[in-house]
């Protein structure tokens, strides 16, 4: 997740053009722009839905995260 994510979900953020929260997800090098909605929460929900879909665990990448959202690390 990077440091100016405001939304503290990776694979989420603020798309300041249309006022609306957007969810993708990168595997292998490529994204997928899984879609934009007016609730952060079913942006975080459709971005845990298609990793499930995509094989990944829940916590993929938690180990290689650089801090923790809020904190400096």
């Amino acid at each position: 997740m990077r440091r100016t994510n405001l939304s503290g979900v990776t694979g989420v953020d603020w798309h300041g053009k249309l006022g609306k929260w957007r969810a993708r997800c990168t595997i292998s090098g490529k994204t997928h722009h899984i879609g934009v909605f007016a609730e952060m929460a079913d942006a975080e929900q459709a971005v845990v839905s298609f990793r499930a879909k995509h094989g990944f665990d829940p916590g993929h990448g938690a180990e290689l995260a650089h801090y923790v959202h809020g904190q400096a690390g």
